[in-house]
């Protein structure tokens, strides 16, 4: 119905096949608005045209309707370009194909558009869930992440100057034309635009007016498995977000960003494929970061590794498709969804290895229309030694040289060779094939991507992908061996004899990255260089992000000196901040510091207290001289330090200031009395903190820089010392030991026991990205139960003796052990009931014994006991649909020394032996066959296992018995620790020694035979590796046995 003060607007509605279910409801809440003239657009996207014919049918009659259809798929935003010469208006509105306007929605937004003179109107709208397609928990997680009312203008990542809710915008025809309409991308484009009109200084309007139902179901873009939340997809449109807004500078010209008056093309531009195929330490993941730093390429590591986890990589593909077994059935397939992941967005990759699946190798490698980039190490000599360390120590991928202790080994002259003419066949088969396709590919080194002209080579891959080369793109990842090979090969004059007069000979003297072209290496290893002087870094920072913290743990760190807050206004100078510098008097006064900030700045970059690295940190409007010359100085190393919670860091800001309490080191110190918080005084700190950070980070982005960027829940949470590597990793410096600090947490109560006018702060925060803030606790870690599950021999004797050794867990063995009498002390350590003591009664009620295993008493507050395959298949079902129970998956990399270990342990009756105990030589005649159906067998348990955990959202840690049981068992004992919630302390380790660590030729009778029998498979490397020393090889399951658990 049209009033006296009706209004005209031209509304567009493109929509896909999807969303034809709710596309009535869409149309008619349009046809329905009151005081308004709407004339609607209705824009099939690539809609079969039978379809759309129905639905134009639908409307045929209804008066100012438009209908268009698309032949390929445009996208929401290309198809609003395409009508744009056909409006009827001065103003556009964006309506949604599954929403729903509300009855006064055009009239309330261009009568507010009129009455501001602005020219891009933003209104609120109420989200509801659609359960009628919901076949999972996603749009609730939706809601509960976003809120019931989502509102503009509110500050975020994707637009930091205040976001427009694209269901409801409303814009003036003469600002989109301006403006160049929206950019050329197929999601984001409505963010870019807004954020390109704030800065441009085309006037937004805000309001809170509710003017939109959003619908949320699992096929909408912002939901569904494809572009929705947490997918690759969206991380990487953001990221191409953030990128974009730093070219909007200061008077640039908006228009060129725009696409509106590009030439249509029938369908998205097609991005390029690609895939590098290469081997372990060839430098494959120094090459995927580098092009994953590209905003314009996606590239997956490796998707085809044994045991991968493609929920990892933020693929979204059928439930079935997240099986690997699946996936290696069907590799075709499993790359057609994983190129299409992107909408042609992107261009998409991965890398594989050769020996990890024969035909996805073979497909990859037959596409013509997949770009190959051949990668390979030009001296296999050091590859191979580097395959060896790094399985040895645990050390795959750092940014931190690799400086375990153990890093020297024997290497036998036959697997070298093995190793040499394998790596060197498949390479020249993977040429020859693709020169007889007549296809073109890349042929890079690793010596070209770590060289001193690797950018030249980085530009090299852009252009071969079609990418612009002009992006200047870098690694964190170093070389992790630099050591002459000679201190890293036990018998090294053995392999110098044996490569004496070969090719290969000039790999053991030479500098790699000497290796150029064809040209051949220098015979003189280089020098490190060695940088003179005081390296510089600066903390940058905001009040409550744990600076205090940050600046005493790094004074402990070998080669760094910290200062704390030398440009703090609130210092004297007497104060011990500027007392430590040792200056000339007239300098240790604060008042000749604030009229020569920047000489004064110098003087503190020379006074290196004989440390390679002199730093100290910066809060942010300090002195604004001072922050101009720290962001442009290139040469000065920047730590970004941020609190997620900013909620909690303005009450803890708040609480400093009032009852004067900066830092504490005793719970007597703290002061639980409540606070009252101002609402505008918090919204106002919230704006403010994300504006100077997206400034800093602007700047430092647009000039090339690199920097750190630091949390606090990880600075002070359970992580801590992974965090302080990272930053020693940073510095080039090293951590002499873990870092305990004397402070302690102010206030760890949740914010209701310490905000007065808390419902008043919620009421304010509600609907917003810091709701949640008020309730979570930001260093809150999980505790409870766990079990670990996996096969014999795979080291789980020995983690579950050291989990032992922590002061919070308690660890019992096999409960459920075939083998077990009433008597056995895995039974008598329980605190139940006398009858759960009885192994029958056990047996006859798996699931109430495991209820009791929960309910026993017990001191310490982490419970869990390891689980073997096909013990009580009951219990394992119950464990694994009991999301409250975490799970800790053990396996072994080298199943051919796993199955041989068992079949020992069998035949001797010997499960372990501890240090000190002698272990008996024993020989063991084994059946191929018999192995095989072994080793597929438990591969078939393990996938079944998590492709449960993975298709019910479990989390889960896998860990294998090379870990356990290696040089580097620390580190994942701490990676399992902190996955438990248990503080980690070091010395968690057992008294079990390995049993059959000697070569398996002197093992196994029938080696020869054995060999025969496996050349070619996939477990024929693993006959030759020592014991600990295993790559990640991959077994398939080829039988299937029984189901793991039950449907």
């Amino acid at each position: 119905m049209q009033g006296e003060h009706s209004v005209s607007c031209d509304v567009v509605i493109a929509y896909h096949e999807p969303a034809i279910p709710y596309l009535a409801t869409a149309i008619d809440s349009i046809l329905n608005q009151q005081d308004a003239q709407c004339y609607i657009h209705l824009v099939a996207d690539a809609v079969p045209e039978e379809k759309a014919e129905a639905i134009r049918q639908m409307y045929v009659d209804a008066p100012n309707m438009f209908f268009y259809r698309n032949e390929e798929t445009l996208g929401p935003y290309r198809s609003f370009h395409s009508v744009f010469d056909s409006l009827k208006t001065d103003y556009i509105a964006v309506q949604d194909s599954d929403d729903i306007a509300l009855p006064h929605r055009i009239w309330h937004s261009v009568t507010a558009l009129q009455k501001s003179q602005c020219k891009i109107f933003g209104g609120a709208m109420e989200n509801f869930i659609d359960w009628r397609s919901n076949d999972s928990q996603s749009p609730n997680s939706y809601l509960e992440e976003q809120g019931q009312i989502a509102r503009s203008g509110i500050q975020e990542d994707y637009c930091p100057s205040g976001r427009v809710n694209n269901p409801t915008m409303v814009v003036a025809k003469s600002a989109f034309e301006e403006l160049n309409g929206f950019a050329d991308w197929y999601c984001g484009a409505d963010n870019e635009f807004v954020e390109r009109a704030h800065q441009a200084g085309v006037p937004v309007h805000f309001s809170d007016a509710v003017v939109v139902l959003r619908r949320l179901h699992k096929n909408s873009m912002v939901q569904n498995e494809d572009t929705g939340m947490h997918t690759n997809f969206q991380e990487k449109s953001a990221r191409r977000l953030r990128d974009r807004y730093l070219q909007f500078t200061e008077g640039f010209d908006p228009k060129p960003f725009g696409s509106l008056r590009k030439e249509l093309s029938k369908s998205i531009e097609k991005k390029n494929k690609f895939v590098i195929i290469g081997a372990p330490r060839a430098g494959s993941s120094l090459l995927v970061e580098v092009l994953n730093r590209h905003v314009e390429v996606c590239c997956y590591s490796e998707l085809f590794m044994g045991g991968a986890d493609l929920k990892a990589y933020r693929l979204k593909p059928e439930q079935y498709m997240q099986d690997t077994v699946w996936r290696d059935e069907n590799p075709k397939e499993f790359l057609e969804y994983v190129y299409n992941q992107n909408h042609s967005e992107f261009t998409t990759g991965f890398k594989i290895f050769a020996d990890q699946n024969d035909q996805a190798c073979k497909v990859a490698l037959e596409d013509t229309s997949v770009k190959k980039i051949l990668l390979h190490r030009k001296n296999i000599i050091r590859q191979y030694v580097s395959l060896h360390i790094a399985v040895q120590t645990g050390f795959w991928l750092k940014d931190t040289p690799n400086k375990a202790q153990n890093k020297c080994f024997h290497v036998y002259p036959a697997a070298l060779q093995h190793f040499i003419d394998k790596h060197e066949a498949y390479h020249e088969e993977a040429r020859n094939l693709l020169k007889k396709t007549g296809q073109e590919y890349l042929e890079l080194s690793y010596e070209d991507l770590v060289g001193p002209e690797k950018h030249k080579h980085y530009r090299e891959v852009f252009d071969f992908l079609e990418v612009d080369a002009s992006v200047d793109v870098s690694s964190n990842l170093i070389k992790q061996n630099p050591e002459p090979l000679k201190s890293l090969i036990k018998n090294f004059e053995e392999i110098e004899k044996a490569l004496k007069g070969t090719k290969y000979e000039h790999c053991l003297h030479g500098d790699e990255y000497a290796f150029s072209n064809n040209e051949e290496p220098t015979a003189t290893p280089k020098e490190d260089v060695v940088l003179e002087g005081s390296e510089k870094f600066a903390i940058i920072a905001t009040p409550r992000t744990g600076s205090t913290y940050l600046v005493e743990a790094l004074n402990t760190l070998s080669g760094v000196h910290c200062y704390g807050e030398l440009f703090n206004e609130g210092i004297t100078s007497k104060s011990s901040i500027l007392q430590t510098l040792h200056p000339e008097e007239t300098m240790q006064d604060v008042d000749w510091r604030d009229d020569n900030p920047l000489q004064f700045l110098k003087y503190v970059w020379r006074q290196n207290h004989g440390q390679r690295s002199t730093g100290f940190k910066f809060i942010i409007g300090q002195d604004e001289e001072v922050y101009s010359e720290l962001l442009a100085d290139k040469s000065v190393k920047k730590i970004l330090l941020k609190r997620r919670n900013i909620v909690r860091q303005f009450a803890s800001n708040c609480r400093a200031a009032l009852f004067k309490t900066r830092t504490i080191t005793t719970p007597e110190n703290r002061n639980s009395s409540k606070i009252t918080l101002h609402r505008a005084a918090l919204l106002n700190f919230i704006k403010r903190s994300n504006r100077r950070y997206v400034v800093a980070e602007k700047k430092m982005t647009a000039s090339n820089q690199d920097y750190l960027e630091i949390f606090y829940e990880d600075l002070v949470g359970l992580k801590r010392q992974d965090c302080l590597k990272k930053i020693s990793a940073f510095l080039g410096a090293e951590v002499i030991e873990p870092h305990v600090s004397p402070y302690i947490r102010q206030n760890p109560e949740p914010l209701i026991d310490l905000i007065e006018n808390y419902q008043e702060i919620a009421d304010c925060l509600k609907g917003t990205p810091y709701e949640n803030m008020l309730e979570e606790d930001e260093l809150e870690q999980k505790k409870g139960n766990f079990v670990i599950i996996g096969s014999a021999r795979t080291g789980s004797n020995y983690l579950v003796e050291s989990l032992r050794k922590h002061k919070d867990i308690c660890c019992h063995t096999e409960l459920y052990s075939k083998g077990a009498t009433d008597s056995s002390p895995m039974l008598t350590r329980l605190d139940p009931a006398e009858t759960m003591r009885s192994i029958a009664w056990r047996n006859a009620h798996p699931v109430e014994f495991l209820n009791g295993i929960w309910k026993s008493t017990h001191t310490r507050s982490i419970i869990g006991f390891k689980l073997i395959f096909d013990q009580s298949p009951e219990a394992l079902e119950a464990v694994v649909n009991d999301t409250d129970v975490q799970k800790i998956i053990i396996r072994r990399k080298n199943r051919v020394r796993q199955y041989v270990s068992f079949q020992i342990a069998l035949q001797s009756k010997v499960w372990g032996v501890r240090n000190g105990e002698q272990t008996q030589s024993a020989n063991i005649t084994i059946d191929p066959e018999l192995f095989k159906e072994y080793a597929s067998h438990v591969e078939y348990h393990y996938s079944q296992l998590l492709k449960r955990l993975e298709d019910s959202g479990q989390e889960y840690v896998e860990i294998y018995y090379e870990e356990v049981m290696g040089p580097n068992r620390e580190k994942y004992m701490e990676k399992i620790c902190t996955f438990l919630g248990a503080e980690y302390k070091e010395g968690l380790s057992a008294s079990l020694i390995k049993q059959n660590a000697g070569p398996l030729s002197k093992v196994i009778e029938n080696y020869e035979e054995v060999e025969a029998a496996l050349k070619g498979t996939q477990f024929e490397s693993m006959l030759y590796q020592e014991d600990l020393d295993c790559s990640s090889a991959k077994v398939s399951a080829q039988v299937e046995p029984g189901p793991l658990v039950k449907s």
